[in-house]
């Protein structure tokens, strides 16, 4: 499997469980966001060549962002469509 089949698979198989429903439960306390990232932490650990490299050097070199990152994304851009009315009334 190449690293690119690898990513593929998490993104598609892995990270959708991690995020579900994530605007509506989004974790607040750094407890529980430690938690679900270290989820993500150890998936990248299992790509073979990154053993090495911390988590922050893991996601740059698969070209993954981190759930925190990914989480306050997708709360921007919900309060966007608020703001400017895109949802219905």
């Amino acid at each position: 499997m190449t690293l690119m089949q690898i990513v593929s698979f998490y993104c598609i198989k892995h990270r959708p469980h991690l995020e579900y429903c994530a605007i509506i439960w989004s974790p607040y306390k750094m407890m529980d966001i430690i938690t679900i990232e270290k989820v993500q932490k150890l998936a990248t650990k299992q790509v073979t060549g990154l053993h090495g490299l911390s988590y922050e050097d893991r996601l740059r070199k698969l070209d993954i962002p981190s759930l925190r990152f990914r989480r306050c994304r997708s709360d921007t851009m919900e309060v966007f469509k608020i703001v400017h009315g895109i949802y219905d009334k």
